[in-house]
């Protein structure tokens, strides 16, 4: 026979453990840092990078209603996702910029050369 003692820790940690955990504040903070400097890199500009931009956005704005319902763990997690496919869309703007830079400087030695002869 369980001791009454007992029935209250278990219930206790049963409790706790469907509790929320609080606010992920500095998560919306980072997440938002992350789609600013997306949008920085001129992450719209580029397709594939405007695709994820698009992802963490839609991403960002559900976790925002999902804080607002006290969703706190899922908000976290949706957070996480959209952070990171703004952190992609970054990438992928920085690459093309990069790419474009790296062409203009082939075209420039290509002409150069050609006018050399």
């Amino acid at each position: 026979m369980l001791k009454p003692g007992w029935l209250g820790m278990v219930c206790g940690a049963l409790l706790a453990g469907c509790a929320e955990s609080p606010p992920p504040t500095a998560q919306v903070q980072s997440t938002s840092q992350a789609i600013g400097a997306a949008e920085g890199a001129r992450a719209r500009s580029v397709p594939s990078a405007a695709y994820h931009l698009a992802l963490a956005r839609e991403q960002s704005a559900q976790a925002q209603r999902l804080l607002a319902d006290g969703y706190m763990q899922r908000a976290n997690m949706l957070l996480l996702r959209a952070e990171a496919d703004a952190r992609l869309a970054y990438s992928l703007a920085r690459q093309a910029d990069q790419r474009n830079a790296a062409q203009h400087a082939l075209d420039r030695v290509h002409a150069l050369q050609g006018s050399a002869r």
